[in-house]
């Protein structure tokens, strides 16, 4: 697994934060903190998330749920903000996903500033009724991408309906 970092001059997040306690999203660790996943929703989008016993096989899952899709990816993102990686390593994103309704949605490796550059991934994936694990291979590349800027962003603004994520695991090959 891979660290986890937040360092403490990090921007703050204008955005409610969940702490993911151990075994429901997995991510590699930094310090003593567990990893938070951050819910960057754009005014009107009325998304909300919660945590249940919905995943595959009984696993943990975290819902996003939206009253209307958005023409855009971006009006409701899920991030996992600064993320160690190494400059051209090559990594795995793999998660389980369900939708409502099949649903566009984007899977992101880049900056968390503006002007949110990529930093090496930005893929549009179609999540089905049924459970189905999604790995997503990139190599991180890109001008200020460290963990002090960077983020793994979920885009789930084409969502209609839930989005259940759940047994998320980021490696390096």
């Amino acid at each position: 697994m891979l660290p986890f970092h937040s360092p403490p001059t990090s921007p703050k997040f204008p955005i409610p934060v969940w702490e993911m306690p151990d075994g429901e999203l997995r991510i590699g660790k930094s310090h003593d903190a567990p990893p938070q996943w951050v819910l960057d929703d754009r005014p009107n989008q009325h998304a909300t998330v919660r945590t249940s016993a919905d995943g595959p096989s009984g696993k943990p899952a975290l819902i996003v749920e939206r009253p209307l899709p958005s023409s855009e990816y971006w009006m409701t993102l899920l991030c996992l903000p600064g993320i160690e990686v190494k400059e051209g390593g090559r990594y795995n994103a793999s998660m389980w996903l369900k939708a409502e309704i099949a649903s566009p949605v984007g899977v992101e490796f880049g900056q968390r500033t503006d002007p949110h550059s990529n930093c090496g991934l930005f893929e549009i994936l179609i999540v089905p009724t049924d459970w189905k694990q999604i790995t997503v291979h990139f190599r991180a590349a890109g001008h200020a991408c460290g963990a002090d800027n960077n983020r793994l962003a979920i885009h789930a603004g084409k969502v209609l309906g839930k989005l259940w994520i759940s047994d998320f695991s980021l490696t390096r090959e």
